[in-house]
């Protein structure tokens, strides 16, 4: 959206510049038709646009504003100056949302570096219903302070990307997590893959009855949508 944003201002800043001035002198006549006099009122200049680059322009701004909800009467083509004024406008408002796009961008990237370890699972328990202490139970095969210290990290670092609307690296991040939780799980029970990939892991535990049901079904949609 913020790219469509950025050329649509750039495309009515061109709008803007196609303006030109235009004089509609007035001219009355008086008298007899054998005496016929002549007289012209000179009118103020008017400005006005190319028609065809400002249509085809505002119709893509009103789709725009429409998403955050400005939109207002348009007219596509009117025979003064008026055009110009809405054509100003509208141009204030893309420039607006853009700004508050950009401060938007910016607040998520901030919050990401400003990140400390740990502080997040008070959220994933709210939300997941499951502490940092009890997960660190349900993974109690996994050995070594350093490897646990890791899975923590990656799995809080993944529901704050998932927080801050960055989807597809907490899926990445996620999955990874899961891959290396399995392959330590079948290590723990002395039970060797055929490869060290994702689906040849879910198939181990499949074998040997270390899935329940509804993740056994969970995992062959997963292998099914190469996930």
């Amino acid at each position: 959206m913020k790219n469509t944003i950025q050329a649509l201002i750039s495309e009515g800043e061109a709008v803007l510049k196609s303006k030109y001035t235009k004089s509609n002198n007035i001219t009355l006549f008086s008298g007899s038709s054998r005496n016929k006099q002549k007289r012209t009122i000179p009118m103020p200049e008017k400005t006005f646009l190319n028609d065809n680059l400002y249509a085809k322009w505002i119709t893509k701004v009103q789709i725009v504003l429409k998403k955050y909800n400005l939109i207002e009467c348009i007219v596509v083509a009117l025979p003064n100056d008026i055009n110009v004024i809405m054509a100003e406008r509208q141009l204030d408002k893309l420039k607006a949302i853009l700004e508050i796009e950009e401060s938007s961008v910016d607040e998520k990237v901030q919050s990401t570096m400003k990140y400390k370890e740990g502080e997040y699972w008070p959220l994933i328990e709210e939300e997941y219903s499951i502490s940092k202490k009890e997960f660190g139970r349900r993974i109690n095969f996994v050995k070594g302070d350093f490897k646990r210290k890791i899975i923590f990290r990656d799995v809080e670092q993944a529901y704050i990307l998932a927080v801050d609307g960055f989807n597809k690296p907490a899926l990445i991040l996620a999955g990874a997590v899961i891959e290396e939780l399995l392959r330590l799980y079948l290590e723990h029970n002395n039970i060797k893959s055929t490869s060290n990939k994702f689906t040849n892991y879910i198939e181990a535990c499949q074998n040997n009855n270390l899935l329940k049901k509804a993740i056994h079904h969970q995992t062959n949609v997963a292998r099914l949508l190469g996930i």
